[in-house]
């Protein structure tokens, strides 16, 4: 007969000590009489008799396993939750991944732009080589030999003093190579690796003077080019064409390099440094009172894209050891600490760069350059301390300790 709980009312079995429902205990604990057997108990609630069923007894090996398998469940949900908590690994799939998914056409540009030639003018028609020229000449028959210009024909110049000239004429093959004035021997430059992976390191930062560390990671892109020109298979051309081109190598009709390359993390995702520039852009706008909105790194970095157009495009020595810097500087106007006066542009020293000195108040600094995407260190040689400029254009940057002071480029 079925003894019915009286908390839910549930029927169980004579024999259950507990309900099946809810789990409250059906009788009273079972007391042992004098002769060591055990007494009846009444039945609970049933209005009825009923006689008690066999005790349940409960194994104390299985209490040892249950309680194991809680601990157990712990520790992986305690690991879990620090597995969730911990900054992802920087490594070659992650980093990868990232390089291929953003890096996209402005990457592609910048890379694909070490792979033109400019000794020449490529957007015109013809040229025209003196007969005692024999750089050029030589230059020319190359491309003769690739397909790019017909051979030279004998001309006269105009003009008072005629001379002797040999003229080559473009085909239409140079115009699916022809950039502007440059000569591309490729269409595309794509990331196939990340290589030379370093130790995790804090980068502290400074937007107008608020610090913001960053954790880096130094590494080797890995690029190889795609759709390389056919004209690069004739032994001739290619050993003239790559005796233009540093740090690239030709191998299985691609040509290959490594570049180095910071990434950076941020909301806990890695990315890389064009994408790193535009999120530092992003948080100076922020800083200026210029907010874009909120958001995903995703969010972020098209946001500050859209605001300064082409950012990236601009910096074409971002991935190169060039010095950006180059020129002489000039403070433009700007607003003052107080009641927002404006003070006039060239208040500031004039700073002046070359490749390899500064020059600030007619005084000549001898001083090397180290490029960080947009982030260029000029340190005196001899001398430990540096100042750091953050370029926000090709003409416009700013002192980083000083944030405030705005530089424009004059020449």
């Amino acid at each position: 007969m079925n003894i019915f709980c009286t908390k839910c009312g549930t029927g169980n079995q004579p024999s259950a000590v507990f309900c099946d429902n809810c789990g409250v205990p059906l009788r009273a604990a079972l007391a042992k009489t004098p002769d060591g057997g055990v007494a009846s108990q009444p039945a609970i609630a049933t209005g009825r008799t009923a006689s008690p069923g066999p005790v349940t007894k409960i194994n104390p090996k299985k209490m040892i396993y249950a309680g194991a398998g809680l601990a157990l469940m712990l520790i992986v949900g305690g690991g879990a939750s620090y597995f969730v908590l911990k900054p992802p690994a920087a490594t070659a799939f992650t980093l990868l991944a990232d390089a291929k998914a953003r890096l996209g056409k402005e990457g592609n540009d910048i890379f694909k732009d070490k792979l033109c030639i400019s000794n020449i003018d490529y957007s015109k028609s013809t040229l025209n080589a003196g007969q005692s020229d024999e750089r050029t000449q030589a230059w020319m028959n190359v491309m003769v030999t690739a397909g790019l210009y017909s051979p030279p024909v004998p001309i006269s110049s105009s003009g008072v003093f005629t001379q002797p000239l040999l003229q080559y004429v473009a085909t239409p093959e140079l115009a699916k190579f022809r950039q502007g004035s440059k000569l591309c021997i490729t269409k595309d430059v794509e990331v196939t690796d990340v290589t030379d992976i370093g130790k995790p390191e804090e980068s502290p930062r400074k937007i107008n003077g608020k610090p913001l560390k960053v954790l880096t990671v130094k590494t080797k892109l890995v690029l190889k080019s795609s759709n390389i020109a056919s004209w690069m298979e004739k032994p001739e051309v290619r050993d003239a064409v790559m005796a233009t081109i540093s740090g690239w190598t030709y191998k299985d009709k691609a040509l290959h390099t490594e570049i180095p390359e910071n990434f950076y993390l941020v909301n806990n995702e890695w990315i890389n440094s064009l994408d790193f520039e535009y999120f530092i852009q992003y948080e100076f706008q922020n800083a200026n009172g210029k907010k874009n909105g909120d958001g995903n790194n995703k969010d972020i970095i098209t946001a500050a894209k859209n605001n300064i157009g082409g950012f990236a495009a601009k910096l074409s020595g971002m991935f190169s050891f060039g010095n950006p810097l180059k020129g002489t500087w000039r403070t433009a106007a700007r607003p003052g600490f107080a009641w927002g006066i404006v003070i006039p542009a060239g208040t500031g020293p004039e700073l002046t760069f070359t490749s390899d000195s500064m020059d600030s108040g007619g005084q000549s600094t001898a001083v090397d350059f180290s490029v960080d995407g947009a982030f260029v260190k000029v340190t005196p040689r001899g001398q430990s301390k540096s100042l750091i400029f953050y370029l926000e254009d090709s003409n416009t940057m700013y002192e980083q300790a000083r944030s405030d002071i705005r530089y424009e480029r004059v020449k």
